[in-house]
């Protein structure tokens, strides 16, 4: 006679249990009959009996390291879109890697629509700033953000993996200020018939006739009376000095040296219709149709050995630097281009 080993018992004993369990648990009754046992149960306690076991996903080993990281600089990864009520933006996402996405001043968040629920985890992270994380990469989708001040944010999105040659937008921040009405403030703007430079704060007219409390002409009334709530007037002190355009010191046309490098440094630099400067800004003018196909690049100058941002905004087609700096540089991703000043001041 054979023997049976101790590994042939356990495997008879599991399998002489398979019809007797569906047995045991059929006897147990309930107010409609029996309770069938799941044919999942069954089929599952079959196949373990065997040594089948599903499979479980585990973390990737290796190769999964974006080597674009190696030479991006500290700025990497951070992006600043100036506020455009009628623009969208682009977002570069990363497999495996989450992104956080601001609005501007004065803004919080009413509502979040997701284009592609399933790909893309969307979650709101305080009053006025969302985290995008994608599920893989090679595909795309948009969101709709609308704020409490009305405006409305169209955002597309673009997801890549590890062995893509652009550094993700792991930091996008919308900035400007937008007035509780959806009245955007950028560059000189009105609110119910008061003036605001680009600072958010009120500009006093001369031919304005006085006001009292109530709006109508009499006494004179503060300027600072009819900020919207939540906005505060300049301190005493305030180093903010709102400065007259004056077109007659624009100058510096066709005194610019443009040298660069990057991906997309050929697109950068075709798009540049023309460059000129007063006392106090550098303003680039794109040609309408090449300007579209171009990301806006984020504008840095060098103090110290070390590249500091500046400031921007966004006129019509014209992108105004707050620096007349001889040398200035814009970088995307990495794309870089150089701006220098050869005039004589």
């Amino acid at each position: 006679m054979k023997t049976l080993t101790s590994r042939t018992l356990t495997l008879s004993c599991l399998l002489w249990a398979v019809p007797h369990l569906a047995h045991a648990q059929t006897a147990v009754s309930s107010p409609g009959g029996a309770i069938p046992t799941p044919a999942q149960a069954v089929k599952q306690a079959e196949a373990q009996a065997q040594g089948q076991f599903t499979e479980m996903r585990r973390s990737t080993v290796g190769g999964q390291i974006q080597e674009a990281w190696d030479d991006a600089d500290d700025t990497a990864g951070v992006v600043r879109l100036p506020y455009c009520p009628t623009c969208s933006y682009k977002v570069r996402l990363r497999e495996h890697m989450v992104s956080r996405i601001t609005l501007p001043k004065g803004e919080t968040i009413k509502k979040i629509d997701v284009g592609d629920k399933p790909e893309f985890t969307v979650e709101q992270r305080g009053p006025k700033s969302l985290s995008v994380k994608p599920a893989g990469y090679g595909v795309d989708s948009n969101i709709i953000v609308e704020g409490n001040s009305g405006a409305i944010y169209p955002i597309y999105l673009r997801s890549e993996n590890a062995f893509s040659v652009n550094i993700p937008d792991m930091f996008v921040e919308i900035y400007g200020t937008v007035h509780p009405q959806n009245v955007e403030v950028a560059g000189i703007d009105t609110i119910d018939g008061q003036v605001f430079n680009d600072r958010g704060n009120p500009v006093p007219q001369p031919d304005s006739p006085p006001l009292k409390a109530d709006g109508k002409p009499g006494t004179t009334q503060h300027p600072y009376d009819k900020l919207p709530p939540g906005w505060t007037p300049p301190q005493e002190g305030d180093f903010v000095e709102h400065i007259p355009f004056d077109r007659k010191k624009l100058r510096g046309w066709g005194e610019y040296e443009l040298w660069g490098g990057g991906p997309h440094i050929k697109e950068l630099k075709a798009s540049i219709a023309t460059i000129y400067k007063d006392d106090y800004m550098t303003f680039i003018r794109f040609d309408p149709d090449k300007w579209a196909a171009v990301e806006l690049p984020t504008a840095y100058v060098v103090v110290d050995g070390i590249d500091e941002l500046v400031n921007t905004r966004l006129d019509g087609k014209e992108y105004i630097i707050e620096s007349t700096h001889r040398l200035i540089t814009f970088k995307s991703g990495q794309t870089f281009l150089c701006i220098k000043y050869t005039g004589a001041s």
